[in-house]
């Protein structure tokens, strides 16, 4: 698919798909495949769209990660953040290049670290809020289960609504949803149904690439 489709849309969208997966799933990678990303990103022939956006965050900062550059340079991929952000007015754009960046960051446990940069954690706080009326993608799972995993032990927590479930199911997504969904219900999980949860969710999230939601403080305590 990667050689035979000329597409520069189609080939950025697959190459970052394919590169952030083995990073997630800590499979080998090759330079030349973010090489690869970074160009086509540059030679776009239009305006990246939010999803490319999104994703092109997403793989810059596991890119830093795996170089060891990402301490370093954690804000300034922060900052580019919280500029894209506010070239778009639509919610669930914000909240697309907003989740899959909080999930790079957190894979690459620099999660807390993220939340002293003050621009980037009031988009997160704001995002929140404006859209938890309504769950309907797993961007909005990514940004419930953030704010709750940060503010588990925060007395403002007590004035948040609880968690919901993702409205509609997306197939291609649902091992995500499963693990996102099970880790937010462990955070507030009791005796039985917590025990349960440490049999399946762990395994669970190691075999389908979903590690990063135990760097956060909560699973750390």
């Amino acid at each position: 698919y990667n050689n035979e489709n000329n597409k520069i849309g189609e080939r950025l969208f697959f190459n970052c798909f394919n590169a952030a997966n083995k990073v997630y799933l800590n499979q080998p990678i090759e330079k030349k495949q973010f090489d690869l990303v970074k160009k086509l990103s540059e030679n776009y022939p239009d305006k990246l769209y939010f999803h490319q956006q999104s994703r092109i965050k997403e793989v810059n900062i596991l890119y830093d990660y795996k170089t060891g550059k990402l301490e370093k340079n954690l804000f300034n991929h922060l900052d580019d953040i919280c500029i894209v952000i506010n070239n778009y007015n639509d919610l669930q754009k914000k909240a697309w290049i907003v989740a899959r960046c909080i999930k790079a960051i957190a894979h690459c446990n620099l999660i807390s670290e993220s939340m002293n940069h003050e621009s980037f954690k009031k988009i997160i706080l704001e995002l929140y809020s404006l859209r938890n009326v309504n769950v309907k993608c797993i961007a909005d799972l990514i940004l419930q289960f953030a704010i709750h995993a940060i503010l588990y032990k925060d007395e403002t927590k007590q004035i948040m609504p609880p968690p919901k479930k993702l409205e509609l199911i997306y197939y291609n997504e649902e091992n995500s949803r499963i693990a996102i969904e099970s880790a937010t219900a462990y955070l507030y999980a009791e005796d039985k149904v917590k025990n349960i949860l440490d049999k399946n969710l762990f395994s669970f999230a190691k075999k389908t690439g979903n590690t990063w939601l135990f760097n956060f403080n909560y699973f750390k305590s």
